[in-house]
């Protein structure tokens, strides 16, 4: 992520901004606020209950909500860090780069399941981008494509002799994958008041 869009991802995380977005409040409310703050050491929630514009639970659930975008963008900044790194990186640095690319790859393919196979997988740095939702979730778009996919010794239900087969998948795009992320937080007791969730959407 460039400065630009880290700037973005922070004023869209900003406590008026949520709070506007969520319906709790209205934008000249907000500037009011805003304008009392600069003359006072109060924090602009503590202003805005005192004028009674929101309710505790409101001011509650909005700081939560800035907790959980702030999260996913710095979250979004280290998932897609390496990426970027590999299309801005000089060429005394990408060939460190690439062995790291290459290792993490290999661990990828080493955790298929024994039978299984991925060649020729690539993924596009310039392409890729992150979305933070106001609810915290980061939707992460990494376009990549695989030469092959092969799963050897295959049974297969309507083999009558019982003769294994091999599943060759070959020059698979997923250009068009995204990935979403949801934080999760626990509560005191544990519990966790949201659910973690990990979507992939072709």
């Amino acid at each position: 992520m460039d400065n630009l869009k880290r700037a973005q991802a922070y004023h869209k995380s900003r406590l008026g901004q949520i709070l506007v977005i969520r319906g709790y409040v209205t934008e000249e409310k907000i500037r009011e606020a805003v304008h009392i703050q600069k003359n006072t050491d109060e924090k602009l929630g503590e202003i805005l209950l005192q004028k009674k514009w929101v309710s505790r639970w409101q001011l509650r659930r909005a700081l939560s909500n800035q907790t959980r975008m702030r999260f996913s963008a710095s979250l979004a900044v280290v998932l897609l860090g390496s990426l970027e790194s590999v299309s801005e990186a000089s060429e005394a640095k990408e060939a460190s780069i690439k062995d790291e690319r290459v290792r993490l790859l290999s661990t990828l393919k080493s955790s298929l399941p024994e039978g299984e196979s991925i060649h020729q997988f690539s993924y596009d740095a310039e392409k890729a981008r992150a979305d933070i939702r106001i609810t915290g979730e980061v939707s992460l778009k990494v376009p990549c494509s695989a030469g092959e996919l092969r799963i050897d010794h295959l049974l297969l239900k309507r083999s009558a002799a019982g003769d294994m087969e091999t599943l060759e998948l070959a020059d698979i795009d997923l250009s068009n994958m995204k990935v979403s992320i949801r934080s999760v937080f626990r509560g005191k007791e544990g519990q966790a008041d949201d659910s973690a969730l990990g979507a992939c959407r072709t």
